[in-house]
């Protein structure tokens, strides 16, 4: 396709002809990567134990957004089994799972579960961790994320002090720029939230 040459601590490389792949900034990019990582998810998640029994008829195995992967499974060897299966559908297309940036959360589960291990490294466990922004927690309850989403929104208000008191601005662009910038850092994801009256008192209270 082209040539390149690297830049490396000791001055740069020969060029050497890049024959696969598209340049950098492509807009196939994105959409071949996609195509390719749902093969490996439709390769990886044909075993029976994968996913989750939703209904008695269907299961979902998996949450995807673009790189970002949830695996769901019942127990821990299934989750081993599938993980175990997804690093080898992915390394046969070349992409590879990263031990250190993936997490595992046990719900409901008893102490001492076995490890759950890809490429032979063990995967760190967690009570909570971020999902595309939201904080999931290890009850399922969504009260961790609203105090999270209120927290921030709370500090994005107190950076707008001087917008808020100046006395050039009407009240009418104030309510404006509420509205587009801080409440919305407190509702993010609010329609996946487990609605209590607990949770709708925290939300009014900062609102």
């Amino acid at each position: 396709l082209y040539c390149v040459l690297a830049n490396t601590d000791t001055g740069h490389t020969d060029f050497f002809a890049i024959e696969t792949g598209v340049r950098q900034g492509c807009i196939l990019s994105p959409f071949l990567f996609i195509v390719a990582l749902d093969f490996v998810m439709r390769k990886a998640m044909v075993r029976p134990n994968a996913g989750i029994d939703c209904d008695g008829q269907n299961r979902l195995t998996d949450l995807d957004f673009a790189d970002d992967i949830a695996l769901l499974a019942e127990n821990s060897c299934h989750l081993q089994e599938i993980t175990s299966s997804l690093h080898e559908e992915a390394a046969k297309v070349g992409l590879h799972i990263s031990a250190e940036k993936s997490k595992v959360m046990h719900i409901s589960a008893q102490a001492d579960m076995p490890r759950i291990k890809v490429d032979g490294s063990d995967i760190e466990e967690v009570s909570r961790f971020m999902y595309l922004g939201s904080t999931i927690g290890q009850d399922g309850d969504a009260e961790i994320d609203v105090k999270c989403r209120i927290g921030k929104a709370t500090s994005v208000f107190q950076q707008m002090c001087k917008t808020w008191s100046s006395t050039s601005i009407s009240l009418n662009i104030k309510l404006r720029l509420y509205s587009t910038i801080s409440l919305p850092m407190a509702t993010y994801a609010a329609e996946t939230w487990k609605a209590s009256a607990r949770i709708s008192h925290k939300v009014d209270k900062f609102h």
